[in-house]
C-alpha cells in the first residue's frame, strides 16, 4: 500500500505450520515501511537471499 509519499507498506505474517488454528497456534507480524525506489529494490533482494538460505537448510 503506498502513502502518497513514495513509500511502501509492507506487513509480513509469520504462523505455525499446518497448526494455525491449534489452542498452542502462534504468530508474529511486522509491518516495514520503506522508501519505493531503491530502499524496496534492497529489501526484495535481502529478503530473496534469506529466504534461499533458509530453503537451502530444509
Amino acid at each position: 500500500m503506498g502513502d502518497g509519499r513514495r513509500h511502501v507498506s509492507l506487513a509480513i505474517t509469520v504462523r505455525r505450520y499446518a497448526r494455525t488454528y491449534a489452542t498452542d497456534a502462534w504468530s508474529a507480524r511486522v509491518v516495514l515501511v520503506v522508501e519505493a525506489g531503491e530502499e524496496m529494490k534492497t529489501l526484495a533482494r535481502d529478503l530473496d537471499s534469506l529466504l534461499a538460505t533458509t530453503q537451502n537448510r530444509q
